[in-house]
């Protein structure tokens, strides 16, 4: 038991690494190219263009900050729910476009060249990443790192922020 999860401990940290180095590779460039990403934003049709501008504005810093976070202790547990938040957003964005049969480049990684077009492939990725990112939250919030007499909140009370903001993108 112990080998068992000593081993999932080392895996957690692999993925909080990973996906801390892939937020932040994907954030830099969009904060550096805001037009660029604003462009690739709209190509989804999936906001009202007055929302296009603030999405390319914040999105990129909440990336780059959620990254940043991930690695510290103190802000692990928000910042992988705002991963979460932020890769189910977007596989709900791929999907969409894949299944309108939209041919746009995904916005992944803003970049001359960039040629991340979206597709079942794409598509295929993200779900790895998503789950990768259900993994490192769900392990981090779990009993195993709580002090014996540590009440915590039902699973429903956590996951609600995250429903509250998949809602809010699905209708807008």
């Amino acid at each position: 038991m112990i080998a068992r999860q000593t081993i999932l401990d080392k895996l957690e940290l692999i993925g909080r690494i990973f996906l801390a180095l892939l937020f932040l590779y994907a954030g830099v460039p969009k904060i550096l190219n805001p037009a660029k990403f604003a462009e690739d934003i709209d190509n989804y049709r999936m906001l009202p263009y007055a929302l296009v501008p603030i999405m390319a504005a914040v999105l990129p810093y909440l990336e780059v900050i959620a990254a940043g976070s991930l690695l510290t202790k103190r802000f692990r547990n928000g910042a992988a729910l705002a991963m979460l938040a932020m890769s189910l957003m977007f596989e709900i964005a791929i999907g969409t476009a894949v299944f309108r049969g939209l041919d746009i480049s995904c916005g992944c990684f803003v970049g001359p060249g960039e040629i991340n077009t979206i597709g079942i492939t794409r598509l295929l990725t993200e779900s790895l990443l998503l789950g990768l990112t259900i993994f490192v939250y769900y392990y981090n919030i779990s009993d195993k790192k709580r002090p014996p007499n540590f009440q915590t909140a039902s699973k429903t009370r956590q996951i609600f922020p995250l429903l509250f903001v998949l809602i809010f993108f699905m209708f807008n």
